[in-house]
């Protein structure tokens, strides 16, 4: 088990961790969502055991971390951006167990550079997981992939984890591999834990706005609202209609918040809140298809039609009421 105990660290003058208590046991891949780039650098160094902790612990096992880097091979890091292209060939780069993982056992002679990214961020994620280490820290691990190609390669990475018996610690890049990859997640924002738990019972009840973007893939879909009564309200002064029973904040401004994946363009159940929306492009992520739409004056995702409208066109775009979420001022959840 990894322990850590009132554990700060900042970066650049950003807090990154603010006396955080967190246990990460063994089996079980781990999440820790929030910090930017430079904040995931410093925090798998902390976990590595090569950064330097303000206040605080890290144990492993019992185990100041510190001595527990000394023990070689106890610790492995991987990504991001996978294997470097080299000249180096696969087999003596990765090794026998490590190509069969990665699905490469027919490809020991070919060279680093000949494989396509996807390729070479599995090859990597295989190599760590068969050094069999105690700790496995995988940061952003699909950086750098083709979007088409993400789904594929996280639901392979996935697999691979799921054989992995350490304790293991992902810090995601996006939510897709939060989703995809971790069974627990630890949102953190401005340094606290804002929530943590399976992954699956976050994504259905976050907190927070937070743990919402956490676990949205693609982005979310957010709007401002300022709340009067019983009237919500629109950054142009306009009404949006919310029907009987969903739960809004008591008052003053709040953000409306959907996933691209519970938009459809046809009204699905009496309980929807219609939007007018107008259709942009078509665009790609992890190889299925959605529709920007304007709204409010901001843009939204949902899933594109079988035949997409021009760009131009007014579309109605409907939600269920049960699908919305709604954030206070505060950033918490509304009800």
């Amino acid at each position: 088990m990894l322990e850590l105990s009132e554990v700060s660290l900042k970066v650049n003058g950003g807090v990154v961790l603010a006396r955080v208590n967190l246990a990460v046991p063994n089996g079980i891949p781990t999440a820790i969502s929030g910090p930017g780039p430079a904040g995931r650098e410093a925090l798998a160094r902390l976990i590595c055991g090569s950064g330097r902790i303000e206040t605080g612990a890290i144990r492993f096992n019992g185990v100041d971390i510190d001595r527990t880097r000394k023990d070689r091979g106890r610790i492995v890091r991987t990504g991001p951006g996978g294997a470097s292209p080299s000249g180096q060939k696969v087999g003596k780069f990765a090794g026998a167990e490590a190509a069969r993982l990665a699905g490469l056992s027919g490809q020991m002679q070919t060279r680093l550079s000949a494989l396509p990214a996807h390729r070479r961020a599995r090859l990597a994620l295989a190599q760590a997981i068969a050094a069999q280490p105690a700790l496995l820290v995988v940061v952003t691990p699909t950086s750098g992939v083709e979007d088409a190609a993400r789904g594929e390669l996280i639901a392979d990475m996935a697999a691979m984890l799921a054989s992995f018996s350490g304790v293991c610690v992902i810090l995601p890049d996006s939510a897709d591999e939060t989703l995809g990859l971790a069974r627990e997640v630890v949102v953190l924002e401005r340094g606290a834990i804002v929530q943590q738990g399976p992954v699956g019972e976050v994504a259905a009840r976050p907190a927070c706005i937070a743990s919402a973007e956490a676990t949205a893939w693609p982005t979310l879909d957010v709007l401002s609202l300022r709340i009067e009564g019983e009237r919500c309200l629109l950054p142009d002064g306009s009404r949006l209609h919310m029907p009987e029973g969903a739960p809004l904040p008591l008052g003053g401004d709040c953000t409306l918040a959907v996933r691209p994946d519970d938009i459809t363009l046809e009204r699905s159940s009496p309980g929807c809140v219609r939007f007018v929306v107008r259709a942009g492009e078509e665009v790609l992520h992890g190889g299925r298809r959605y529709l920007r739409v304007g709204f409010g004056g901001v843009t939204w995702l949902c899933p594109s039609p079988g035949a997409p409208p021009h760009a131009g066109a007014v579309l109605n775009a409907f939600v269920d009421k049960s699908r919305i979420m709604l954030f206070g001022a505060d950033g918490r959840a509304a009800g």
